[in-house]
């Protein structure tokens, strides 16, 4: 199976502590993915996506398609 990387879209906080952003930068890099680095130290749990600036990230990435 193989992964098709436009249809990802990865946000990071620059500053995570928890997970670094190096590794989901690469992932990103190697399947083509989207990557976003936020200017934020914030670990981010699924509910973050409904606040700004994730949402915008998100809905320009989806309406972009």
């Amino acid at each position: 199976d193989s992964i098709d990387g436009s249809k990802l879209l990865m946000l990071h906080g620059k500053g995570d502590r928890v997970v670094h952003a190096a590794p989901g930068e690469a992932f990103a890099k190697a399947v083509g993915a989207k990557f976003v680095l936020l200017p934020t130290d914030e670990h981010f749990g699924a509910g973050a996506a409904a606040r700004m600036p994730m949402a915008r990230h998100i809905e320009k990435h989806f309406k972009g398609r």
